[in-house]
C-alpha cells in the first residue's frame, strides 16, 4: 500500500502546470473541444497535456475520425448565386458563340470559361468548332437539355450550404 501511495506521490510532483490545470475537467467521454471550453485552456495546451499524461499511463485516449465536407470561397459565392456552368450553358443556349464574346455576354472571366469548356466538353455538352472569328462553341442535344435542368453539382452544393 505504502508503495502506491509513493507512486501517487511521484506522479502528483511530476505533473506539468497544464496537466494539473486540465485534471479536474477530465471525465469519461469528454473532447478535445469540450476540455477547451470547461477548461478555458488553449487547444494546443489542452492537446499537449492530454498527450503528457496519455505517456504517464494517467488517461487513455481515444480518437475517432470524421469526414467534414464544407464549401469554400467559391462555393459559397456559387450557392448563392449559380455555377459557372449554368451561366455558360445559358448564355450559349442555342446558338453558336466565339469564346470571347461568351465571356463578354456571360460575364464570366476567362478562368471560369476555359474550366466550363473542359467540363462541359467531359460531359459531351459542348461541340467546339473552328470558325474564321476563332473557336466557336455551341451546344450538343444534351447540353441543351442540361441547361434546363438542375445538375448533380447544384444539388450537391444545395444540401452541402
Amino acid at each position: 500500500m505504502k508503495s502506491d501511495d509513493a507512486q501517487v506521490q511521484k506522479l502528483i510532483l511530476s505533473l506539468h502546470p497544464l496537466e494539473r490545470k486540465l485534471l479536474p475537467f477530465l471525465k469519461t467521454g469528454r473532447s478535445v473541444d469540450d476540455l477547451v471550453s470547461a477548461s478555458k485552456m488553449a487547444e494546443v495546451e489542452v492537446v499537449r497535456a492530454i498527450q503528457w499524461l496519455s505517456n504517464k499511463n494517467t488517461v487513455t485516449i481515444a480518437t475517432t475520425e470524421q469526414e467534414i465536407i464544407g464549401l469554400d470561397e467559391n462555393g459559397e459565392k456559387y450557392a448563392k448565386t449559380c455555377l459557372p456552368e449554368r451561366t455558360f450553358l445559358k448564355t450559349l443556349q442555342k446558338k453558336q458563340l466565339s469564346i470571347e464574346q461568351l465571356a463578354k455576354q456571360s460575364g464570366l472571366d476567362t478562368n471560369e470559361v476555359q474550366i466550363c469548356i473542359g467540363l462541359l466538353k467531359q460531359k459531351g455538352a459542348l461541340i467546339t468548332t473552328k470558325t474564321p472569328q476563332g473557336l466557336g462553341l455551341s451546344l450538343t442535344q444534351l447540353g441543351e437539355q442540361l441547361a434546363d435542368k438542375e445538375m448533380v453539382e447544384e444539388q450537391l452544393i444545395k444540401k452541402i450550404s
